[in-house]
């Protein structure tokens, strides 16, 4: 009776065992298929972010340089504007018939003299209806550590555009005949500054010691100071 006993437990032991070992294979990570193609897939889903990351960058960097590009392009539209302004505003003489057209009422609101210069006809700076609301008269070059005056020599000059701002040098007389004449980075004037009007002369900014001549309102009278 022993002897079957043993004999029937030896099968039943082999089955268990069997059954364990069944298990354990199931268990295995390693032999999971589903494992197995689950890294791959992460894998992906990693490097397809990284290449995300990079196009961004390169965008934003694009971008940035476009940007650079229209500020650098806005710059330089702006300093040409500026300086087409300047060389649209000023008419240039270097003759007595340039002298004659730039100080017209077609001429340009500021009138340049870039070297000495005599004209033998009296001049008149003529009044403009403009945007300035002034003329100039610029007869100096300030590029330099010293201010250099320009001499414009000529039997006379008659102011007659209101608001005129002198800066340079006249060898001759200055005949003021408008409100707001004013004296502009200490020109000179070698010869009589004549006012046409007492209003003209009380609205004028100017230092008389400038004036080698004599400072005149048209009625005949020095000023107070020059006649002392």
């Amino acid at each position: 009776m022993k002897k079957w006993t043993k004999l029937l437990s030896i099968p039943v032991a082999v089955t268990l065992l069997a059954a364990c070992g069944d298990n354990t294979a199931q268990e295995d990570p390693a032999e999971d298929p589903t494992v197995e193609e689950t890294a791959p897939e992460e894998e992906a889903g990693t490097d397809q972010t990284a290449e995300d990351d990079m196009n961004e960058d390169d965008t934003t960097e694009d971008d940035t340089a476009e940007d650079d590009t229209a500020e650098d392009d806005t710059a330089e539209d702006d300093t040409e504007d500026d300086t087409a302004d300047a060389e649209s505003g000023a008419s240039v003489i270097q003759t007595a018939d340039e002298a004659q057209d730039a100080m017209s009422a077609d001429g340009e609101w500021i009138v340049v003299l870039e070297q000495d210069l005599q004209v033998d006809e009296d001049l008149t700076l003529e009044a403009q209806d403009n945007e300035e609301g002034e003329r100039k008269l610029a007869f100096y070059d300030d590029e330099g550590d010293e201010t250099q005056l320009y001499t414009l020599t000529v039997p006379s000059l008659t102011i007659e555009a209101e608001n005129t701002r002198f800066a340079g040098r006249v060898e001759g007389d200055v005949i003021v005949d408008a409100d707001g004449f004013s004296f502009e980075n200490d020109p000179e004037i070698d010869g009589d500054l004549i006012f046409t009007s007492q209003e003209f002369h009380d609205s004028a900014d100017f230092d008389e010691a400038s004036v080698t001549g004599e400072v005149i309102i048209e009625d005949g009278e020095e000023t107070e100071d020059q006649a002392q």
